[in-house]
């Protein structure tokens, strides 16, 4: 193969000649003259290719960004799976040997250029079925848990219709007792109690109605306020008894909606709250403590839950998404929840990101985008 000038010199590059005979694909690069040469084998391998175009700054928008450049061929190491681009736009994916053939003013180095393209594509297919085997997987979960909770709510759906009528003669009743009838003042008292005994009974009944909802296959326009609101009523109970403080900042009537599924909303803050009550309880503080908080922007609603439980490290993190992951003891968690919230939060094309540190506690940040329909806010 003729050497390839860059520029006029007095002493151009000489090859050894030895190389020219290798069955290994081979280039020569003179520092001193900015000169590269290729033996035949490298041209039999790769066809023709632009030598010239690795002392060129390359943007290559490959899957795998690491083009051949300069610095690759003056710095002695090996380089796994580098890209070079053939004449004809055919890009290999190489392993590189760089190597300095001697140490005096020439400066000259030796390359030997191992094709490896058929194993790095292998990889890659392997990496790509395995991502889509995860998402299929995940796909079938969600369908499973959505199949489960719709059966679950079915079933409550009943039972809350039938607890609703007789709630509602009683309530009636007290109702037209106390307006019609002359009660001593402790019969007054009963008749009070019973009042709030039934709106109490009769907001939960509302609550979880809404929570399991049946048919709510159609996103629309959700508020945030009401969901949280409703995951707060399940969830305060449980809280007390565990002696946890939950304080909910900036949530306000005014803002925005998004658009989802209100059902599923309520299900992710009960699932967050439920988490962090867990860790809270795993580090065993005396005082537990989960603040709710909220920003708005032109563009997005950020909600972040933060506790002060017993925090996780990065691995932990990572993985916290996964279907069946879970720290619990057995028998005490399903791994299912977390996951299950991802899963809806994307369909709400949401963000969810996690800060913790094992000790100190956690904290969610959830982004959703602005419904853009006009006129819609959370309360109307």
């Amino acid at each position: 193969m003729a050497i390839k000038k860059l520029k006029l010199i007095q002493k151009p590059l000489e090859a050894p000649e030895w190389l020219s005979r290798l069955n290994s694909a081979v280039m020569v690069y003179q520092k001193s003259t900015n000169e590269i040469w290729a033996n035949p084998e490298f041209e039999r391998v790769f066809g023709k290719v632009d030598l010239e175009g690795f002392l060129k700054p390359q943007s290559l928008h490959l899957f795998n960004k690491k083009p051949v450049t300069i610095e690759t061929l003056t710095q002695p190491a090996q380089y796994e799976e580098y890209v070079i681009v053939n004449q004809k736009a055919e890009s290999f994916f190489v392993n590189l040997k760089v190597s300095s053939i001697d140490s005096d003013v020439e400066s000259r180095f030796v390359v030997f250029v191992d094709d490896v393209t058929e194993k790095a594509k292998n990889q890659q297919n392997s990496i790509r079925n395995h991502l889509n085997a995860i998402e299929d997987r995940n796909e079938q979960i969600r369908i499973l848990q959505k199949e489960k909770l719709e059966q679950i709510g079915r079933y409550a759906g009943g039972i809350m219709h039938n607890l609703s009528q007789p709630l509602q003669c009683i309530k009636g009743n007290t109702d037209e007792l106390a307006a019609t009838e002359k009660l001593s003042e402790q019969g007054k008292d009963f008749v009070s109690e019973i009042q709030k005994a039934t709106n109490y009974l009769s907001d939960i009944i509302r609550s979880f109605k809404s929570y399991v909802r049946i048919g709510d296959d159609e996103s629309g326009p959700v508020s945030v306020a009401e969901s949280v609101n409703q995951a707060v009523f399940f969830t305060k109970n449980t809280l007390l008894q565990q002696n946890i403080d939950l304080t909910v900042k900036d949530l306000a009537d005014e803002l925005p909606k998004i658009n989802g599924k209100q059902a599923q909303l309520v299900q992710v803050f009960v699932n967050l709250i439920s988490n962090a009550k867990d860790a809270i309880e795993e580090a065993g503080r005396t005082r537990g403590k989960i603040d709710i908080q909220f920003k708005n922007d032109k563009h997005t609603i950020k909600v972040f839950i933060k506790d002060n439980g017993c925090g996780m490290d990065e691995i932990t993190v990572r993985k916290i998404f996964d279907p069946f992951f879970t720290t619990k003891p057995q028998g005490k968690g399903t791994g299912l929840g977390l996951s299950t919230s991802y899963g809806y939060l994307k369909e709400m094309n949401a963000e969810v990101s996690v800060k913790s540190e094992p000790g100190t506690g956690s904290e969610f940040t959830l982004t959703f985008p602005i419904n853009t329909l006009k006129g819609e806010k959370n309360g109307n």
